[in-house]
């Protein structure tokens, strides 16, 4: 079954960013390394990400002009680091981008964020060993250089077939034993939006990491990706409904009843699951600093806009929920018959009935919907 125009491209959710990234201020665009982790200066590999080794006839350690002011580039410090670039722009171009690329290898990863800044502000996408620099660098052992790596990968310049080449090395990525750095999931996954269904290689990858990945920021923007690149109902509909059944969070049960609500009538396979959901009152946390603490919907309410928004389909499965023994179940699955609209005509006469309970709120629920059902 395939179902043109519901899949391959759609809406982002609130608090998704997009794929492109903008142009790091830093090297490291904000994001110290943790401490222990492998993004620190002189760590090694941990059995994770395969590290990039330096060749024998690798650049000297000892600090040339050209290493103090390649660690220049990775500064914070907006003075040192305009002095840096000052420096290279003094150069020509063939020699600062030989620099570049060179210490792309060396052994200090400081070094190297600072040769990937530089490669990432003089990107060429004509330049056939930038382009084989950029993808090798995915593969560095420092976290700093394989997200300035991916932000280089996201910029519009970057061809179309090289990142198309890439997409099986940047699943990889999607693999929280092989990349440690949430931070850097979480970019792969929303970079794998950029060519929709062109990225279709990376989808098993991803439908793990929104299953087992140990991030939510990993899973929720996986499954924001799934919706651009599944082809059909099968993949676009499998994954989000399991997810709504057994997902511990509730963030990601709610996540998954809004993708399911996307599909609109195509998304009739997981009516019974949302019907399911109905019962689920599960409420998205937040951090206790954060302001918006406590306002999201709970899982519920997305089950249920998303049963209205596959219309007439989901009316006989929300009129057998009214019989329901719970009646927050009961007084859902009413609402939701009249969010549903004049498509949901067949439900009248049972709601007309409920109109004449002894529940004070379901009687007045149902005449609120029997309303929404009337407008033309």
């Amino acid at each position: 079954l395939l179902l043109t125009g519901c899949f391959g491209g759609g809406d982002n959710e609130p608090g998704d960013t997009d794929a492109t990234s903008p142009v790091p201020t830093s090297v490291d665009d904000g994001d110290p390394p943790a401490a222990g982790d492998r993004s620190s200066a002189d760590s090694s590999s941990d059995g994770g990400t395969p590290a990039v080794r330096p060749p024998e006839g690798s650049p000297p350690v000892a600090d040339s002009e050209e290493v103090r002011r390649l660690r220049e580039l990775a500064s914070r410090d907006p003075q040192v680091l305009a002095a840096a670039l000052d420096y290279f722009e003094s150069l020509d171009d063939q020699r600062e981008l030989e620099i570049f690329l060179t210490h792309l290898q060396h052994q200090d990863a400081e070094v190297r964020r600072g040769a990937m800044y530089g490669v990432f502000t003089r990107f060429d996408p004509q330049n056939e060993k930038i382009l084989n620099g950029v993808q090798a660098a995915l593969e560095d052992e420092d976290a700093i250089v394989r997200r300035l790596t991916l932000k280089t990968m996201a910029l519009d310049a970057f061809p179309r077939e090289a990142f198309l080449d890439a997409v099986p090395r940047m699943a990889k990525h999607l693999d929280d034993q092989y990349e440690p750095d949430a931070a850097t999931r979480s970019h792969v996954a929303r970079m794998l939006r950029r060519y929709t269904t062109s990225c279709r290689p990376a989808l098993p990858a991803l439908i793990d990491a929104m299953k087992n990945d140990p991030d939510f920021n990993v899973r929720s923007a996986s499954l924001t990706a799934l919706y651009d690149i599944a082809q059909n109902a099968d993949e676009a509909l499998t994954t989000p409904t399991w997810l709504l059944k057994n997902d511990p969070d509730p963030r990601m049960r709610r996540r998954a009843a809004i993708q399911l609500g996307k599909y609109k009538q195509a998304a009739a396979p997981a009516i019974d699951e949302l019907i399911s959901a109905l019962a689920d009152q599960g409420v998205p946390e937040r951090a206790p600093d954060d302001p918006l603490a406590g306002t999201d919907e709970p899982v519920c309410v997305a089950a249920s806009e998303a049963l209205a928004r596959i219309g007439k389909p989901a009316v006989e499965p929300l009129l057998q929920a009214t019989e329901s023994d719970d009646r927050a179940v009961r007084l859902l699955a009413i609402r939701t018959l009249g969010l549903i609209g004049p498509a949901a005509t067949d439900a009248v006469q049972t709601l007309r009935a409920r109109t004449q309970s002894s529940d004070a709120g379901e009687a007045t629920a149902a005449k609120a919907a029997l309303l929404r059902i009337a407008m033309p």
